[in-house]
């Protein structure tokens, strides 16, 4: 139980539950938040009841009832944050008796945010095509920083075994300097048995491909990346998670991310990935 996680430091960020609203009232809320925050209104749709407007702010709840998935999201933000990625910052949260995560709407102002489906050139199946998303850049600054982010997320994904980056998973930001990933979020789905291939609607990577390891080798980026994640201390990680949110992880789950951790290092040797 999420309870059990909890202890004397644990700071709770508490909503009250938001009213049933018939289709009409949806929509109309549905608007404001997407005109508010900038989130993409095919985002926003389905989701309306799960936002919560506190002290000038809007912010997204999820309820939580399994202590892994709440691990999973507050140790996925801590994940991104070491693979130099933005992500959403995650606050524990309690709805009326029920406790969840709070995220507060990272949208900015002068910024347009799109879902990646809404480019022609994603997804990339072949890490040989990467340099397409060259046709959406308008500066090779952009497209260089673009570029490298995303190796870094398929690397941090390839990690967690992250399983749910599709669809409204997953955003690019459009402001004055061109195109970049929009912060990370929900990152409930991961940790579960490591995967040989890593897959989101930006790219795939399977380092089954003899193609695919011969980039991953001979890409200075990604080799900077994997040793980045080979050198990954998941004690550590853990320990962030416990200090920055006031909990207490229990040993079953410590060993749970244990396990995962050195099965996909072993991956990485296994195919021999690192030179």
């Amino acid at each position: 139980m999420i309870e059990d996680l909890l202890t004397s430091d644990t700071k709770v960020l508490e909503f009250n539950k938001n009213q049933k609203l018939d289709n009409k009232e949806r929509e109309l809320k549905a608007l404001r938040i997407s005109r508010e925050t900038n989130d993409p209104l095919e985002v926003v749709k389905g989701f309306e009841d799960k936002w919560y407007y506190q002290n000038g702010k809007w912010y997204f709840v999820k309820n939580k009832d399994y202590d892994f998935h709440f691990v999973n999201e507050l140790l996925g933000e801590v994940i991104s944050i070491y693979f130099d990625l933005d992500t959403v910052n995650y606050q524990i949260a309690k709805v009326n008796s029920t406790y969840g995560l709070a995220s507060m709407a990272f949208g900015e102002k002068d910024s347009t945010y799109k879902l990646v489906s809404d480019y022609k050139v994603f997804p990339i199946y072949s890490l040989k095509d990467l340099d397409n998303i060259n046709s959406i850049c308008t500066t090779k600054l952009e497209y260089l920083k673009l570029l490298r982010n995303i190796k870094k997320l398929l690397i941090r994904d390839f990690y967690t075994s992250q399983a749910d980056r599709f669809g409204k998973n997953i955003l690019l930001k459009e402001d004055s300097n061109g195109i970049s990933l929009a912060p990370l979020f929900d990152y409930e789905k991961s940790f579960y048995k490591p995967s040989v291939i890593t897959f989101n609607h930006l790219a795939k990577l399977d380092i089954t491909n003899r193609e695919d390891r011969k980039i991953l080798k001979n890409d200075l980026d990604f080799q900077e990346q994997l040793v980045r994640l080979y050198t990954i201390s998941i004690f550590d990680l853990l320990r962030e998670v416990e200090e920055r949110y006031g909990i207490k992880i229990n040993s079953y789950l410590k060993e749970k991310y244990l396990n995962h951790d050195i099965k996909v290092k072993n991956l990485i040797k296994d195919y021999k990935l690192l030179k």
